[in-house]
């Protein structure tokens, strides 16, 4: 089994949760990922913290493998790079990620469609997400805020995935260190972060604070405290 671009094994879902000893290395797991907080799960764990996103560690093994790319191939890989860098826009693209999105490029892929479906278009239920998750911002010290309930999705016909820019949106707000999105769950909230700045390393706040918690007022008290000072390499995705 390949996981890929999993940062922790919470990730893997209902395979997980309905038996975690299935990470215990019983199941022979490719543990594929970039993320700096990845515990090695995996059988075999192939872990760059300095690649910009997973489709670019793909690329590499695809290509020391003699894989031949398709044009479906390659644009699958360019939408990973592209996603997590929010179109080569973050600090984590390198001349790396620059050659590699390149040669997809030259292998098929098509940058413009990609930018159209993660940054130029959205569906009205998107939107309507947006706008309620906006009316509940909330700020703690410099960490800026909002919280999405289950209810809210329902209402407005949108699925999670809708919501996934969002805390990229809010971190560029002038004042804030840090920003937060609370997602509901059937378990509890979840914390998705991101900081710009360098004295922010929402990394290992995720390691050391929350990532599942049983109830909002646990998310309010725990989670949205201000964000501590690290001296430590930030987050990059």
């Amino acid at each position: 089994m390949v996981l890929a671009d999993h940062s922790d094994r919470t990730r893997a879902g209902k395979f997980y949760r309905d038996d975690k000893s299935r990470t215990d290395g019983t199941i022979p797991i490719i543990n594929i990922d970039h993320h700096v907080t990845n515990d090695r799960f995996g059988v075999i764990n192939i872990i760059q913290p300095g690649a910009a996103s997973t489709t670019e560690i793909l690329a590499d093994l695809l290509a020391i493998w003699g894989t031949v790319l398709t044009r479906d191939i390659a644009q699958c890989l360019l939408a990973g790079i592209y996603g997590d860098t929010l179109g080569l826009r973050t600090e984590s693209t390198t001349a790396r990620t620059l050659r590699t999105s390149a040669d997809l490029v030259d292998n098929g892929g098509n940058p413009v469609p990609i930018v159209n479906a993660l940054f130029r278009l959205k569906s009205k239920s998107s939107v309507m997400l947006w706008r309620a998750a906006l009316r509940g911002v909330q700020w703690t010290g410099d960490l800026i805020w909002t919280e999405l309930k289950q209810s809210t999705f329902d209402e407005v016909g949108a699925q999670r995935s809708e919501a996934e820019g969002m805390v990229n949106f809010l971190v560029g707000t002038e004042g804030s260190r840090a920003a937060a999105i609370l997602y509901e769950t059937p378990t509890g909230w979840r914390v998705s972060m991101r900081s710009m700045t360098e004295d922010v390393d929402v990394a290992v706040i995720a390691r050391i604070e929350v990532v599942d918690i049983p109830a909002p007022l646990a998310c309010r008290s725990r989670a949205m405290r201000p964000p501590r000072r690290a001296s430590s390499t930030p987050l990059r995705k």
